[in-house]
């Protein structure tokens, strides 16, 4: 099955859970997007939609996943640490395409941050882009996708489109 097939039925797919959705639930306008609302559950069906299409359309080949533990994330932990004992990162992981990263850290006293860095060569960084927050009710992975695009414009479309968070509460 080609790409554009997969592609279709995946579309068909969630237009009809959403549509079956619609008939069972109701759907609100909230901030600038819709949620369906079934019991106390929220479901951001565009968000999904396009989602679902990154997931299918993306080239995830060259894009490396470091764990917790992995050299690398030490070295970025450092970079990413501040100076008070309650801004010490607790690195997720990391993930790298060429010269940038995308570091996914919970702190101590803060929110879990995602750090989006440019390496300039001499093993120094610098931030193209941070999420932190929450965009709950929406789909926080592709809320996170689309800021760091926007932010960050030079950065890899594969790094960005392969970053999947990786534990809650990001997830």
């Amino acid at each position: 099955m080609n790409l554009a097939m997969r592609r279709g039925l995946v579309v068909i797919a969630v237009a009809a859970v959403s549509l079956l959705a619609c008939a069972l639930a109701i759907v609100q306008k909230v901030d600038d997007g819709y949620l369906i609302v079934i019991g106390d559950r929220f479901i951001d069906p565009v968000g999904e939609i396009k989602l679902a299409l990154t997931r299918h359309t993306r080239n995830c080949a060259l894009v490396v996943r470091h764990s917790a533990d992995a050299p690398r994330v030490a070295a970025l932990k450092r970079f990413i640490d501040g100076k008070g004992a309650d801004e010490k990162s607790l690195p997720r992981a990391a993930w790298t395409y060429g010269d940038w990263v995308l570091v996914e850290s919970d702190f101590v006293n803060r929110e879990p941050t995602i750090v989006l860095l440019k390496s300039d060569g001499h093993a120094r960084y610098v931030v193209a882009s941070i999420y932190g927050g929450s965009a709950a009710p929406f789909n926080e992975a592709q809320a996170i996708h689309e800021q760091f695009h926007q932010e960050a414009p030079g950065a890899p479309t594969q790094l960005i489109d392969c970053y999947e968070p990786a534990s809650a509460p990001v997830k």
